[in-house]
């Protein structure tokens, strides 16, 4: 429990542009990858702000319609790029510190899902379109910084290497989405 609070905490340090949110990161001595191993109960924490997300984007009644193929692509893309950052991290000779690399993602997933969902609330509120709109693309534009900042950060890259991390996961999602698309 003291780890989960921890990581989010990290993310949320991270989210507001401070390097040191790493610094809660770190392994146990000798064990580097149980900081990564043991992040991966954010996708649990994830999962209620994209079932929400979800129902908010649902047409009424819809809601049930794709969420298996919705529910395996939210799995499938998160433990995807983990294995993607993978061999990226030891293609780029970053293998040492990918785990807290990956500890920092998994947690700022919590984060950016909240970013989402406190961005769809002017549209719950019948708030003018603009203003929705607006809340939107500034909690989408700050979710994709916080993963550039993540990944440059925790792997020690270089701004076009951390752009191609955050490409690789955006990739990733499109890709998986449509391969589940075919089988509807």
């Amino acid at each position: 429990m003291i780890r989960l609070a921890l990581g989010l905490l990290a993310a949320m340090r991270l989210a507001i542009g401070r390097a040191d949110g790493l610094d809660l990161l770190n392994p146990p001595e000798g064990r580097p990858m149980a900081v990564a191993q043991h992040s991966f109960w954010a996708l649990a924490l994830a999962l209620p702000g994209f079932l929400l997300l979800r129902a908010i984007g649902s047409e009424p009644g819809a809601f049930v319609d794709g969420l298996l193929r919705d529910l395996l692509s939210f799995a499938i893309s998160w433990l995807g790029f983990a294995l993607i950052t993978f061999e990226m991290a030891r293609l780029l000779q970053r293998q040492p510190v990918w785990p807290r690399f990956m500890a920092a993602w998994n947690y700022c997933n919590v984060v950016q899902y909240m970013l989402l969902m406190a961005a769809s609330m002017p549209a719950l509120l019948g708030l003018p379109l603009w203003m929705s709109q607006t809340c939107w693309l500034v909690a989408l534009g700050w979710s994709i910084w916080l993963e550039y900042f993540a990944a440059r950060t925790a792997l020690r890259l270089s701004s076009a290497q951390a752009i191609g991390v955050v490409a690789a996961d955006f990739l990733l999602g499109v890709a998986v989405d449509a391969a589940l698309a075919s089988f509807s």
